[in-house]
């Protein structure tokens, strides 16, 4: 990740009620850029949520961000693997609504959400998620920000404040 994407969302941060998207290009490494956003938080946040729509990124981002973070941190949320505990979780967006449940029983407030792919954020169970949950903050990954389709779009977000390429 760039100093400049970090300082960017650094700053986005400290002002109320933003929700930033990075836009990144295919192959660009969001599961690294995801992984310095996280590392910078971990001492602060007791709980970090990473989700993705599907299951392969799930698998995905456990692996990458498993690797680069300290060993124990990161747990999954997804299939009969269920570690709600941990300090970082990746769960796919289908399983938001037991996550919610699970860390609501066990009193743990969600201090950052990244939602990779997040212009799949309009689904009824990822804003659901939102509500129940309430994130302090959020940050969205994506390589397509602008959408035709109306089931794809950005409502949870405020703005793209940085863009980066493969290169």
């Amino acid at each position: 990740a760039t100093p400049k994407a970090l300082q960017a969302i650094s700053e986005q941060w400290k002002g109320a009620e933003r929700h930033p998207i990075v836009h990144a290009v295919m192959g660009a490494g969001k599961s690294l850029f995801c992984a310095a956003i996280i590392q910078g938080c971990l001492q602060a946040a007791s709980c970090i949520v990473v989700t993705a729509p599907r299951a392969m990124l799930v698998r995905q981002l456990y692996t990458t961000l498993s690797k680069l973070l300290p060993a124990g941190a990161v747990g999954m949320y997804y299939g009969r693997t269920k570690q709600p505990s941990r300090q970082v979780i990746v769960a796919c967006d289908a399983s938001t609504e037991k996550l919610a449940r699970s860390l609501k029983n066990a009193g743990r407030e969600v201090e950052l959400w990244v939602a990779d792919e997040c212009h799949g954020s309009e689904a009824e169970r990822i804003k659901g998620w939102v509500e129940k949950v309430q994130p302090k903050a959020r940050l969205g990954l994506t390589a397509t920000p602008r959408r035709a389709d109306e089931n794809e779009g950005l409502s949870l977000w405020t703005e793209v404040i940085y863009r980066y390429t493969a290169g």
